[in-house]
């Protein structure tokens, strides 16, 4: 889950994350093993962005 959005797949996960802006800080629940495990993460660019912008 990202800010109680259920993530099932690839899109879902791009869906959730394009409505926010890079430096947001967002709310990521999920599971290792058995226990479920809530973080908070900062939104940043791809690196595919930050590689076109340095040349």
């Amino acid at each position: 889950m990202i800010d109680d959005a259920k993530i099932n797949n690839v899109k879902d996960l791009i869906k959730v994350i394009t409505k926010h802006d890079v430096g947001d800080v967002v709310n990521v629940g999920l599971f290792r093993g058995q226990k479920k495990i809530q973080l908070k993460t900062r939104i940043e660019r791809a690196p595919s962005d930050r590689m076109n912008q340095n040349g």
